[in-house]
């Protein structure tokens, strides 16, 4: 609970009714990552995201931690051990909006390890190796560059020709939802970026998610 908690108190500068209230409307948000069987079913929800956009990365998983347990840590406390304090900060920001997406933590969270992808086939890493990997990753990810390829990640999803109804799910799409969202973004102007493995939707620009000292205010930045 600290971990949520001691951020809270630090922003809203040790006002303590404050802090309460904020971090009671916190819990009722994440309530669910405290119930083992729901936060298992969100490791699931990360495991058919990654089976659709990468079938060779879910298959070398599969055969190392199926149940994706080195992302426990990530989920339950939103990732507030793998950033420094302002950066956790403006992440919590951008998830609590509830844009550009349902569980854009899991997109978040896919996109981590798609960047490390090569790391842990290529050295051939165990269960053990992985979750050692990944746990040394803090305060090293990139925060900017991984919201960005996050967005890139959604904006393929909402690109693709058939998605599959347990995607829609996960993202909050109905069917018809999700047919109109393409339609709309077949039209739209976007900018090219780095996340376009099968060049159906580009990702927008880098800078997109550039602090509010670099860039123009947008839901995004702090």
């Amino acid at each position: 609970m600290s971990d949520l908690l001691t951020p809270l108190m630090l922003v809203m500068d040790g006002d303590e009714v404050d802090a309460f209230w904020t971090f009671n409307g916190l819990m009722e948000r994440i309530t669910h990552n405290f119930d083992m069987e729901k936060l298992m079913k969100e490791l699931k929800d990360l495991s058919t995201v990654m089976k659709y956009l990468d079938p060779a990365l879910k298959a070398y998983i599969d055969s190392n931690d199926p149940r994706l347990y080195f992302c426990f840590r990530w989920l339950l406390v939103q990732f507030k051990r793998e950033f420094s304090f302002d950066d956790v900060m403006r992440l919590w920001e951008i998830l609590w909006t509830g844009k550009p997406c349902k569980n854009f933590h899991l997109l978040f969270a896919y996109a981590i390890l798609e960047t490390e992808k090569n790391t842990l086939i290529e050295n051939r890493f165990s269960s053990t190796e992985i979750l050692r990997h990944i746990n040394d990753l803090a305060m090293t990810i990139d925060l900017d560059k991984t919201l960005c390829l996050a967005e890139g990640i959604h904006q393929q999803l909402m690109g693709a020709d058939e998605l599959p109804t347990s995607i829609q799910k996960i993202i909050g799409l109905a069917p018809d939802v999700a047919d109109g969202v393409r339609a709309s973004l077949s039209s739209m102007d976007l900018k090219s970026g780095q996340y376009t493995p099968d060049r159906r939707t580009p990702s927008p620009s880098p800078n997109r998610y550039a602090s509010s000292e670099t860039s123009s205010p947008d839901i995004y930045s702090v």
